[in-house]
């Protein structure tokens, strides 16, 4: 198994320093459900797929919970997600009301991440292996292993070519 990378040219002629580059996209090549991850995980430990399912699909729910409740929900190996807020500047601190400032909630995930030999390791991209895709063939080329990095938004599949 490999993360696949395909060329990408930078066609935002407001970058000078990198328009007309080809730089690497990461793309995926399918899509997983929870019942693919049930089979999974029931395949490394004593639960049953059944409860598996179960946990998954309350999962969900359950960080939504709280995140309302303005408290940052930690996963191990995993991450962590908390909400994010833009909002318009007030003039002063007496101005200041956030019920009518907040122009957008979000919710951010930041990958649990390690620190070895002076790098930043992804938990979840540990171990990965890299290997390019022709853009003119789809034939898949090379390979390297990397243990992964925060650089974020590069997962468009192939054919999906948005900056």
């Amino acid at each position: 198994m490999a993360i696949y990378v395909k060329a990408h040219l930078n066609q935002n002629v407001n970058n000078r320093k990198s328009y007309g580059k080809y730089y690497g996209r990461a793309i995926y090549t399918d899509e997983v459900g929870i019942e693919k991850l049930a089979e999974d995980i029931a395949g490394e430990c004593t639960l049953t797929r059944a409860d598996i399912l179960a946990v998954l699909s309350a999962l969900g729910p359950a960080i939504r919970r709280e995140l309302n409740a303005s408290h940052r929900v930690v996963l191990p190996y995993v991450g962590s997600f908390k909400a994010h807020v833009t909002t318009e500047g007030a003039e002063s601190l007496a101005e200041f009301d956030a019920s009518s400032l907040v122009k957008r909630l979000a919710v951010r995930f930041i990958p649990e991440t390690k620190i070895e030999q002076g790098h930043r390791i992804n938990e979840l991209l540990r171990g990965a292996r890299v290997a390019g895709i022709s853009k003119l063939t789809g034939e898949k080329t090379g390979g390297s292993t990397s243990g992964g990095s925060n650089s974020g938004d590069d997962d468009q599949p192939e054919g999906n070519d948005q900056p």
